[in-house]
């Protein structure tokens, strides 16, 4: 079937590509900086239409390389998610490559991500709930994922806090600098999503169990980081008070007690956002 590959070309060094993970010579992702031109082979395509969805990205096609290939030339010369899409005569689309348009801002946040995974509170994140097990090397190979391009990083200044966007492998904050105590965990419980993403791909999960992952990671990180926080200090709100002493076990005895589970688990619930206990979720891998 007709795909975008990666170009033996010279052009390339400075590209992070994303490959199918069922055809690794399959490409559905370039990341790139802004201006970067790079080259890329459509196989099998002989009779689809390439084009840029509002023209945002400019691209030349050259010389075939062989048989059943046509070579495009590519210029990243707008910020944001950009695509090369291949289509039929009817106007469908075949096959998309999806380009990443990176910003200073989210090379810095990228950087920044990959500094945190570093801090010591990592090597406290040892706990399994249900079927999801975290452990300090899981959560510090998510920097290779970002130093890849793999997960991007995206500076979105209109979210309220953090997300992952696990269709995209897409890490979004809204602050321009990972800088303060709690942006660090905020990012700290997003990265821990995509540790999901990764390691459970394909398999049907209780969002109430992946956010109390997420917020138990995100607390463990405030616990090392302010040995000397107490509860009462604390932001008044169920989840945060049941995340506090759940990461606390954790520290103490990598683990999380089923009362801390349920606790954490009911004001999950009795906040709006995951009132549907049963809601189930699905990453599809990176």
């Amino acid at each position: 079937m007709a795909h975008f590959e990666k170009a033996g070309s010279g052009k390339n060094s400075s590209v992070q590509f994303a490959t199918h993970p069922s055809d690794r010579k399959q490409i559905w992702r370039a990341t790139v900086s802004h201006g970067t031109k790079f080259d890329v082979v459509l196989w099998g395509g002989d009779s689809l239409t390439v084009e840029s969805p509002g023209g945002l990205l400019t691209f030349t096609e050259g010389k075939s390389p062989g048989k059943d290939r046509r070579l495009f030339t590519i210029t990243a010369n707008s910020y944001g998610t950009l695509e090369l899409q291949a289509r039929h005569s009817n106007g469908s689309v075949w096959d998309t490559l999806t380009v990443n348009v990176a910003s200073q801002t989210d090379k810095l946040l990228c950087s920044q991500a990959i500094k945190l995974l570093k801090h010591k509170s990592v090597a406290k994140m040892q706990f399994q709930i249900g079927p999801l097990q975290v452990t300090p090397a899981r959560m510090r190979g998510v920097s290779s994922l970002l130093q890849s391009g793999e997960v991007f990083v995206r500076y979105s200044p209109s979210l309220p806090l953090g997300a992952y966007l696990r269709g995209q492998d897409e890490l979004q904050l809204p602050y321009q600098s990972i800088s303060t105590d709690e942006q660090k965990a905020n990012a700290c419980h997003e990265l821990s999503h995509a540790l999901m993403d990764q390691h459970y791909a394909g398999k049907p999960l209780k969002r109430t169990v992946t956010e109390s992952v997420g917020y138990i990671v995100q607390f463990i990180f405030f616990r090392v980081a302010r040995p000397k926080l107490t509860v009462d200090k604390v932001k008044q709100i169920p989840v945060a008070i049941a995340a506090f002493e759940a990461a606390g076990e954790v520290i103490a005895n990598k683990r999380v007690s089923q009362s801390a589970q349920t606790k954490l688990r009911e004001a999950l619930i009795a906040n709006g956002i995951y009132s549907n206990q049963s809601r189930m979720i699905s990453y599809d891998g990176i």
